[in-house]
C-alpha cells in the first residue's frame, strides 16, 4: 500500500483521463466534447514528465540521474512488449494489410519503422514517444535550458499541428514537404514530435520554471478553453473535419489546467492504487 504521504489525486486524475481515451477509441461522444477529449493525451505526456523530472531533480550525481533515467526506459519497454505480446496477432494482421505487396523486406521495414517513429500495435506510439521524447529532453537540458527548450520544442508542437489541421491552408509547396515526411519518417502525430512540448512542459513544472497560483490558472484555463473551442470551429468551418488531433490553443489549455491540479492540496486516498492500475500496468 502507498505510504501515508502519497498525493492520490494523480491517480485519481489519470483514472479519469483514461476514461477519455476510452472514449476517443469508442467514438461514442459527441463532436462537441471534442476538444475535451483532445486535452487527455498531452495531460497523459505532462503528468508521466513531471514525475519524471520531479525524481531527477532529487538526485545529484550523473550516476544517479542515469539511473532515473534507465529505470524509466526499462519500465516503459517492458511495457510496451507486454501489450505487444498480448496484441501480437492483431499487429501481424495489420503490418501483412500494409505491407502486402511488398514482401517480407517491406514487412521488415514497417515493422522497424512503426517501432521508432510511430505505433506497431493500438496506441503503441504513446509508450515509445514518452521514451525516445524523455531521452530527447533528458539530453538537450544537460546544454539548453528550460526557456531554450520550451521554444526548440514550440517548433515540434506547430510542425505537427498544421500537421493535423492547417495543412489545408497552405500551398502545394508545403503540403509535398509534410507528405514526403510522412512516408520517410511517420505521422508527427503519433511520433515522438507530438511528445516533446509536453515533456518540456513537465519539466517546468517540476523545476518551478512554471508557478501559477490557483486563481490565474482558473483564469488563464478558462479564456484559453473558450479560445480553443473557437479554433476547433473555425478549423472545422474552414475544412469541413472536426476531429483533429492537436490545436495551438491546447498548449495554453493543458498548461493553466495542469497548474490548477498542482494547487489542489493532497488528497489521501488508499484506493487510489487500483484506479493506477486501471489507467496503466506496472510490471
Amino acid at each position: 500500500m502507498y505510504k501515508n504521504n502519497y498525493d492520490s489525486k494523480f491517480d485519481i486524475i489519470k483514472f479519469i483521463l483514461s476514461i477519455f481515451v476510452v472514449l476517443v477509441h469508442t467514438n461514442v461522444y459527441t463532436k462537441q466534447l471534442h476538444p475535451w477529449i483532445k486535452i487527455t493525451v498531452p495531460m497523459f505526456f505532462i503528468i508521466m514528465s513531471y514525475f519524471f523530472f520531479s525524481k531527477l531533480k532529487k538526485v545529484k550525481s550523473n550516476k544517479q540521474r542515469k539511473d532515473v533515467l534507465k529505470i524509466f526506459v526499462t519500465r516503459n519497454i517492458k511495457l510496451y512488449f507486454f501489450w505487444f505480446c498480448i496484441l501480437i496477432p492483431l499487429t501481424l494482421i495489420n503490418h501483412r494489410n500494409m505491407t502486402f505487396d511488398n514482401g517480407s523486406v517491406g514487412f521488415v521495414t514497417n515493422a522497424v519503422q512503426k517501432l521508432f517513429l510511430g505505433s506497431t500495435y493500438m496506441s503503441s506510439w504513446f509508450i515509445t514517444a514518452s521514451i525516445f521524447g524523455v531521452i530527447i529532453i533528458y539530453f538537450l537540458s544537460k546544454k539548453l535550458s528550460n526557456k531554450k527548450l520550451l521554444f526548440l520544442s514550440l517548433f515540434s508542437f506547430t510542425f505537427v499541428t498544421i500537421w493535423a489541421c492547417y495543412l489545408p491552408f497552405f500551398g502545394s509547396n508545403v503540403n509535398r514537404f509534410y507528405n514526403t515526411y510522412f512516408k520517410v519518417f511517420s505521422n508527427p502525430l503519433h511520433s515522438f514530435p507530438a511528445s516533446l512540448i509536453w515533456i518540456v512542459v513537465g519539466k517546468c513544472f517540476a523545476e518551478k520554471t512554471f508557478n501559477l497560483s490557483r486563481i490565474k490558472s482558473v483564469i488563464f484555463f478558462l479564456l484559453s478553453f473558450v479560445l480553443l473551442y473557437m479554433e476547433w470551429i473555425f478549423v472545422g468551418s474552414k475544412t469541413n473535419f472536426y476531429e483533429s488531433e492537436s490545436y495551438f490553443l491546447l498548449l495554453p489549455v493543458c498548461i493553466s489546467l495542469f497548474g490548477f491540479i498542482l494547487t489542489i492540496k493532497p488528497i489521501k486516498f488508499n484506493k487510489s492504487v487500483y484506479l493506477k492500475r486501471c489507467s496503466t500496468v506496472k510490471l
